[in-house]
């Protein structure tokens, strides 16, 4: 079961907490908990014929405060831990959706490409120990997914195949030869470097 809190206000989102600026930007954001976590993904849309800026301000769109590791997901990008707020440049008709999950100081998946959801109906069964995450994952034969992990200071994951590490984010990527559950397992250790 899936519990999809939705704190969406609509295209125009608590239009007095932005700036006339961008009144053309619609924002929706819809709020996600899981067993094994909770994130919220946002919509930022350009309803304009002319680029504009579209702000995401936390606490403005009533997100509780604390860290944020945030994925876009269209583009497939992490864009780091935010705190406050992220910022783009929407061409006319464009569109960026964003994963936000709170971070601590664990292991933490924050990013699923299956869907725009990103991670609320196509994965279940996580579970944490003290040096892997693991879980199941809904596929399809022949159909890459991605899921993204913030590694927080003091831990590492080890590249290997299948997983790409960057800074404080890994990618495990998954190529399943038949539809169904497929299990996953992504390991960390302790970094002695800190």
């Amino acid at each position: 079961n899936v519990n999809v809190a939705t704190i969406t206000q609509g295209m125009n989102m608590i239009q007095s907490e932005f700036d006339k600026a961008f009144s053309d930007v619609g924002v929706t954001l819809t709020g996600v908990s899981r067993p094994w976590g909770s994130w919220f993904v946002a919509g930022l849309y350009n309803l304009t014929e002319t680029p504009q800026k579209a702000v995401l301000d936390f606490a403005k769109a009533g997100l509780p405060a604390g860290r944020y590791a945030v994925y876009d997901f269209w583009n497939r990008k992490y864009l780091g831990v935010k705190k406050r707020r992220v910022v783009f440049e929407l061409l006319p008709g464009d569109c960026v959706v964003l994963r936000l999950t709170p971070v601590e100081n664990e292991m933490t998946l924050v990013s699923c490409t299956k869907h725009i959801l990103q991670g609320a109906d196509e994965l279940s069964d996580i579970r944490r120990n003290k040096n892997s995450l693991a879980g199941k994952l809904r596929t399809v034969a022949g159909q890459e997914a991605e899921l993204g992990f913030f590694i927080p200071e003091g831990l590492a994951v080890n590249p290997g195949k299948n997983i790409f590490v960057r800074k404080n984010f890994a990618v495990l990527k998954i190529e399943p030869e038949q539809s169904g559950m497929t299990d996953w397992k992504i390991n960390f250790i302790q970094n002695k470097t800190n």
